[in-house]
């Protein structure tokens, strides 16, 4: 990184930074920073979700018939009237799912991910850790736009299975597997591999880590990743 980049404060540019030069995103963020940078997520996802919204249907559709159907099987008495009922309902509220999950969801990484560097041994402060967080969450605008581009020119809407369908992984090809299974290779996608990175040189650089210390912080993260695919599969 350059003597300019890091001693600059910390601003707008590094929304835009993040995806090509993060050390120096971290570097000027070390002493945190994370409200802006989360705010700004939360709009952007927000944006992109209502307007993508129309082209990703066949994704929600798909996702939905294959919860009906889990839901059926555990509850016959379930009628179809009361299952369309429940996908209206769930469908106009799918954008607090967005706003909680772009909201909370970096604040509570940002505190797992303090707690893993204190076993890993790295002086990594709260505000730091939820800031490394917050922006480990910007690949998932640029996953979001590219599921939509697939969905609207790639792959065909009767392609459409689940949210798998358009992963950039291996579970894309795995539409037979259980959902379990497919949950579980869901989590080995570009994106993902993506956010672990991010957290690794995050941790690297705000924490003073060494590369072992980071690589294991990350791999950690990653696992722990795992964690709600398990339980939704459980559920399921």
């Amino acid at each position: 990184m350059t003597e300019a980049s890091t001693a600059a404060a910390p601003g707008p540019a590094d929304l835009a930074e993040i995806y090509y030069a993060p050390s120096d995103v971290f570097e000027r963020r070390r002493e945190g920073g994370f409200w802006m940078p989360l705010f700004v997520l939360l709009i952007a996802m927000t944006v992109i979700y209502y307007a993508t919204r129309g082209v990703m249907q066949p994704l929600f559709d798909a996702e939905w018939a294959r919860g009906a159907a889990a839901a059926a099987e555990k509850n016959p008495e379930i009628t179809p009237e009361q299952m369309e009922a429940s996908k209206g309902m769930v469908q106009n509220f799918a954008i607090v799912g967005v706003i909680v999950s772009m909201l909370i969801g970096p604040l509570l990484t940002g505190c797992v991910l303090w707690v893993v560097c204190k076993f890993a041994g790295v002086k990594e402060t709260l505000t730091a850790a939820i800031t490394v967080a917050v922006f480990s969450f910007y690949p998932m605008l640029v996953e979001a736009l590219v599921n939509a581009v697939q969905a609207a020119f790639v792959v065909p809407e009767e392609s459409i299975r689940s949210r798998f369908s358009l992963s950039l992984g291996p579970a894309r090809f795995f539409d037979d597997a259980s959902i379990t299974t497919q949950a579980l290779i869901g989590h080995i996608d570009v994106f993902t591999i993506w956010t672990a990175i991010l957290i690794g040189i995050g941790v690297k650089v705000t924490g003073r880590a060494t590369t072992g210390q980071a690589v294991t912080v990350a791999v950690v993260m990653w696992l722990i990743g795992f964690l709600p695919a398990l339980l939704g599969a459980a559920s399921g």
